[in-house]
Protein backbone atom coordinates (compact mmCIF):
# COMPACT_ATOMS: atom_id res chain seq x y z
CA UNK A 1 0.00 0.00 0.00
CA UNK A 2 1.20 3.48 -1.13
CA UNK A 3 0.94 5.94 1.46
CA UNK A 4 0.92 9.77 0.35
CA UNK A 5 2.16 12.94 1.79
CA UNK A 6 -1.17 15.68 2.35
CA UNK A 7 -1.78 17.98 -0.59
CA UNK A 8 0.50 21.14 -1.22
CA UNK A 9 -2.70 23.45 -0.74
CA UNK A 10 -3.05 21.41 3.21
CA UNK A 11 0.50 22.71 3.89
CA UNK A 12 0.95 26.33 2.22
CA UNK A 13 -2.10 26.87 4.41
CA UNK A 14 -1.23 25.35 7.27
CA UNK A 15 2.10 27.59 7.28
CA UNK A 16 0.61 30.56 6.43
CA UNK A 17 -2.03 30.08 9.40
CA UNK A 18 -5.58 30.16 7.07
CA UNK A 19 -8.47 28.13 6.14
CA UNK A 20 -9.01 28.99 2.72
CA UNK A 21 -7.06 30.40 0.21
CA UNK A 22 -7.92 34.02 -1.38
CA UNK A 23 -11.22 34.86 -3.21
CA UNK A 24 -9.51 36.54 -5.93
CA UNK A 25 -5.93 35.25 -6.17
CA UNK A 26 -3.46 38.32 -7.90
CA UNK A 27 -5.96 40.68 -6.45
CA UNK A 28 -5.70 40.01 -2.97
CA UNK A 29 -2.99 38.31 -0.63
CA UNK A 30 -4.69 35.66 1.96
CA UNK A 31 -1.48 35.12 3.28
CA UNK A 32 1.90 34.90 3.67
CA UNK A 33 4.59 32.31 4.24
CA UNK A 34 8.65 32.47 3.91
CA UNK A 35 11.24 30.69 2.04
CA UNK A 36 12.13 28.39 4.61
CA UNK A 37 8.14 27.18 4.82
CA UNK A 38 8.48 26.37 1.29
CA UNK A 39 11.56 24.61 1.46
CA UNK A 40 10.14 22.54 4.66
CA UNK A 41 7.22 21.52 2.51
CA UNK A 42 9.20 20.76 0.05
CA UNK A 43 11.35 18.29 2.08
CA UNK A 44 8.18 16.64 2.84
CA UNK A 45 6.50 16.26 -0.55
CA UNK A 46 9.90 14.75 -2.37
CA UNK A 47 9.21 11.42 0.01
CA UNK A 48 6.14 11.13 -2.20
CA UNK A 49 6.74 8.76 -5.10
CA UNK A 50 5.49 11.15 -7.98
CA UNK A 51 8.31 13.68 -6.57
CA UNK A 52 11.25 11.15 -5.51
CA UNK A 53 13.32 11.92 -8.82
CA UNK A 54 12.43 15.24 -8.83
CA UNK A 55 15.29 17.98 -8.01
CA UNK A 56 14.12 20.16 -4.59
CA UNK A 57 14.38 23.12 -6.32
CA UNK A 58 11.54 21.71 -8.96
CA UNK A 59 9.13 20.60 -5.94
CA UNK A 60 10.05 24.52 -4.55
CA UNK A 61 8.93 25.74 -7.79
CA UNK A 62 5.86 23.73 -7.89
CA UNK A 63 4.75 24.75 -4.38
CA UNK A 64 5.34 28.82 -4.76
CA UNK A 65 3.17 28.27 -7.87
CA UNK A 66 0.64 26.37 -5.92
CA UNK A 67 1.48 29.42 -3.34
CA UNK A 68 0.54 32.32 -6.51
CA UNK A 69 -2.77 30.27 -7.61
CA UNK A 70 -4.27 30.72 -3.92
CA UNK A 71 -3.39 34.16 -3.38
CA UNK A 72 -0.50 33.69 -0.69
CA UNK A 73 2.58 35.91 -0.89
CA UNK A 74 6.11 34.65 -0.20
CA UNK A 75 8.46 36.34 1.90
CA UNK A 76 12.38 35.70 2.24
CA UNK A 77 11.34 36.73 5.98
CA UNK A 78 8.87 38.48 8.01
CA UNK A 79 8.57 40.25 11.55
CA UNK A 80 5.65 38.85 13.99
CA UNK A 81 4.58 42.29 14.06
CA UNK A 82 4.43 42.40 10.42
CA UNK A 83 2.51 39.26 10.15
CA UNK A 84 0.12 40.06 13.00
CA UNK A 85 -1.16 43.42 11.62
CA UNK A 86 -1.41 41.47 7.89
CA UNK A 87 -3.80 39.28 10.05
CA UNK A 88 -5.44 41.55 12.13
CA UNK A 89 -6.64 43.37 8.73
CA UNK A 90 -6.95 40.46 6.58
CA UNK A 91 -9.53 38.96 9.24
CA UNK A 92 -11.65 42.42 8.72
CA UNK A 93 -11.27 41.86 4.68
CA UNK A 94 -12.67 37.97 5.05
CA UNK A 95 -15.63 39.51 7.61
CA UNK A 96 -16.50 41.53 4.59
CA UNK A 97 -16.58 39.06 1.87
CA UNK A 98 -18.71 36.71 3.89
CA UNK A 99 -20.86 39.77 4.53
CA UNK A 100 -20.80 40.18 1.17
CA UNK A 101 -21.58 36.64 -0.08
CA UNK A 102 -24.17 36.32 3.04
CA UNK A 103 -25.98 39.22 1.49
CA UNK A 104 -26.37 38.16 -2.05
CA UNK A 105 -27.10 35.09 -0.48
CA UNK A 106 -30.29 36.56 0.95
CA UNK A 107 -31.18 38.35 -1.45
CA UNK A 108 -30.96 35.50 -4.18
CA UNK A 109 -33.70 33.69 -1.80
CA UNK A 110 -35.68 36.31 -1.19
CA UNK A 111 -36.11 36.93 -5.03
CA UNK A 112 -36.99 32.99 -5.27
CA UNK A 113 -39.42 33.45 -2.59
CA UNK A 114 -41.27 36.58 -4.35
CA UNK A 115 -41.46 34.71 -7.47
CA UNK A 116 -42.51 31.43 -5.39
CA UNK A 117 -44.83 33.54 -3.63
CA UNK A 118 -46.24 35.60 -7.08
CA UNK A 119 -46.83 32.39 -8.54
CA UNK A 120 -48.92 31.09 -6.01
CA UNK A 121 -51.05 33.90 -5.75
CA UNK A 122 -51.58 34.01 -9.91
CA UNK A 123 -52.27 30.22 -8.86
CA UNK A 124 -54.86 31.00 -6.31
CA UNK A 125 -56.74 33.79 -8.19
CA UNK A 126 -57.24 31.81 -10.99
CA UNK A 127 -58.58 29.11 -8.75
CA UNK A 128 -60.98 31.60 -7.25
CA UNK A 129 -61.91 33.13 -10.51
CA UNK A 130 -62.45 29.38 -11.81
CA UNK A 131 -65.17 28.89 -8.44
CA UNK A 132 -66.57 31.95 -8.77
CA UNK A 133 -67.40 31.34 -12.85
CA UNK A 134 -68.99 27.73 -11.38
CA UNK A 135 -70.79 29.62 -8.77
CA UNK A 136 -72.20 31.64 -11.70
CA UNK A 137 -73.43 29.01 -13.80
CA UNK A 138 -74.82 27.23 -10.63
CA UNK A 139 -77.05 30.14 -9.92
CA UNK A 140 -78.25 30.24 -13.19
CA UNK A 141 -79.25 26.62 -13.21
CA UNK A 142 -80.73 27.12 -10.01
CA UNK A 143 -82.62 30.08 -10.99
CA UNK A 144 -83.95 28.97 -14.50
CA UNK A 145 -84.70 25.66 -12.47
CA UNK A 146 -86.93 27.07 -10.14
CA UNK A 147 -88.83 29.58 -12.14
CA UNK A 148 -89.48 26.31 -14.54
CA UNK A 149 -90.98 24.44 -11.29
CA UNK A 150 -92.73 27.51 -9.98
CA UNK A 151 -94.71 27.98 -13.74
CA UNK A 152 -94.97 24.45 -13.50
CA UNK A 153 -97.13 24.65 -10.06
CA UNK A 154 -99.08 27.74 -11.93
CA UNK A 155 -100.43 25.59 -14.67
CA UNK A 156 -100.91 22.38 -12.69
CA UNK A 157 -104.03 20.28 -12.49
CA UNK A 158 -105.50 20.46 -9.05
CA UNK A 159 -105.50 16.79 -8.75
CA UNK A 160 -101.43 17.19 -8.91
CA UNK A 161 -100.62 15.85 -5.20
CA UNK A 162 -96.64 16.58 -5.86
CA UNK A 163 -97.18 19.83 -7.42
CA UNK A 164 -99.98 21.53 -5.46
CA UNK A 165 -97.89 20.67 -2.05
CA UNK A 166 -94.70 22.51 -3.70
CA UNK A 167 -97.45 25.61 -4.48
CA UNK A 168 -99.05 25.14 -0.64
CA UNK A 169 -95.75 25.88 0.13
CA UNK A 170 -94.02 28.43 -2.08
CA UNK A 171 -97.45 30.59 -1.81
CA UNK A 172 -96.91 33.78 -0.34
CA UNK A 173 -93.30 33.20 0.29
CA UNK A 174 -90.50 33.74 -2.06
CA UNK A 175 -87.20 31.33 -2.98
CA UNK A 176 -84.17 33.35 -2.78
CA UNK A 177 -81.16 32.24 -4.27
CA UNK A 178 -78.17 33.23 -3.38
Amino acid sequence: MIMYTPPVRYFVLQAAGIKKGASQPGKEIAGIITLKHVYEIAKIKSSDIIWKNKPLQSICTAIIATCHSMGIQIRKSISDEELMTFYQEREKVVAEQEAKVLAEKQAKLTRALIKNMKTTTNNMQRHVMQLRTELAIERQLISKTTAELFELTQNAEPHDPILNSFNKSSSGSKCTIL
